[in-house]
């Protein structure tokens, strides 16, 4: 076969394998890298830009080894076109086994290998494996994206480790770090990490050690506290979550998209919207419990508030209606109110300024998470 330019190549492998959430996506690649040399690297390289979601169950393990295995043998080409690598280690896999200690040194080796890596997520639900955190010292390459999720008792496991790789990482723009890092750790280091960093998921306490000084910062969401934090944070419903909001206040008044639960829980991720209403004069977004449709002088005073996102829970009742054309009428920007139910369905409300009523539909949940990583692309 002739050779083609490289951007006819590309159409060609994006035409015939063009949904990635097709079942058979992965497959179908397969299938057109093996049909000819010509599009063989093409496909290998769409392919293995993205690893997947892997898992370390039983009847998923044996999968998540053959990428690796295969990432490992080809460290000069197949490592290198992979952009992001997803992880899990699942709660029912033993965290002190023989098995887990190869694995992890295996991760080690995957990771080294990788060096064009852009996304990095890593979710441990298996309590107590203290050594999954040695891997980041073989992340060598610049991410731009990384999360971390699990269990709270790991939180203080490799501190110095996580330090350095924080350290290293100038690049990230995108923060998941769920019980991550304990705050004695990230206060000497918080002004010199992340000076790039434009959303952070995060529990309040870190969030208030992480955001002073960044300010490219827009899109923020406080996670409840786990463990220990608990009982510090939460001293009864109607109590004041202890924070100092004008150690961040600059930085609040960045953020255009904002997320947490405040309401309906034991565990409130941050202070109340009548607390930090004055303070987000960006905001564009909010993502917040359905209680705080009652909020009607705070949601008011938010300048720029285009959608309001209200989470129900299955035991929670429907905000009522009346409370949400309050809300429409009052806020001067806002384009419409979307409800969230625990199946991650939508339903979506916009209020006719003619008739005084609410015109609702649903809506697809994807594109409402786009904000949070990029509101502009979003926006647009």
């Amino acid at each position: 076969m002739p050779a083609l330019p490289l951007e006819l190549i590309r159409q060609i492998v994006e035409d015939v394998v063009d949904d990635i959430d097709d079942p058979t996506y992965c497959r179908d690649l397969s299938a057109v890298s093996l049909s000819c040399r010509l599009l063989r690297h093409e496909a290998q390289r769409v392919l293995f830009r993205d690893s997947g979601e892997l898992h370390t169950t039983t009847a998923a393990r044996e999968k998540t080894i053959m990428f690796m295995d295969t990432i490992i043998s080809s460290p000069e080409r197949l490592a290198l076109y992979v952009k992001s690598f997803d992880i899990t280690f699942d709660d029912w896999f033993h965290p002190n086994s023989d098995e887990t200690a190869a694995l992890i040194q295996k991760l080690s080796i995957t990771l080294q290998a990788m060096r064009n890596l852009e996304s990095l997520d890593v979710s441990q639900w298996t309590s107590s494996v203290s050594s999954l955190a040695d891997i980041l010292q073989h992340v060598h390459s610049k991410l731009t994206s990384f999360i971390w999720s699990g269990y709270s008792d790991t939180a203080s496991a490799a501190a110095n480790i996580k330090a350095d790789f924080l350290r290293r990482q100038d690049n990230i723009e995108h923060l998941v770090i769920s019980e991550f890092i304990e705050e004695r750790t990230l206060e000497p280091i918080a002004a010199e990490i992340c000076p790039r960093l434009q959303s952070l998921s995060a529990s309040y306490a870190l969030t208030q050690i992480l955001l002073p000084g960044k300010q490219h910062l827009t899109s923020l969401h406080w996670e409840p506290p786990l463990g220990d934090h608990v009982a510090q944070v939460y001293q009864g419903p109607d109590a004041d979550f202890p924070c100092d909001l004008e150690l961040i206040s600059k930085e609040l008044g960045r953020i255009r998209y904002l997320s947490y639960d405040v309401g309906g829980s034991l565990m409130p991720a941050g202070p109340n919207i009548r607390r930090i209403a004055p303070y987000l004069t960006s905001l564009v977004c909010l993502n917040t419990h359905r209680d705080d449709i009652k909020q009607l002088e705070a949601l008011s005073r938010l300048p720029h508030l285009e959608i309001l996102i209200l989470s129900v829970g299955i035991r929670d009742s429907w905000p009522e209606e009346d409370d949400l054309i309050k809300v429409a009428a009052s806020c001067k920007s806002l384009d419409h109110i979307d409800i969230e139910n625990d199946y991650g369905a939508f339903s979506r409300f916009k209020y006719n300024h003619s008739s005084k009523s609410l015109e609702s539909h649903t809506v697809d949940g994807s594109d409402i998470y786009r904000w949070f990583d990029d509101f502009d692309a979003f926006h647009d």
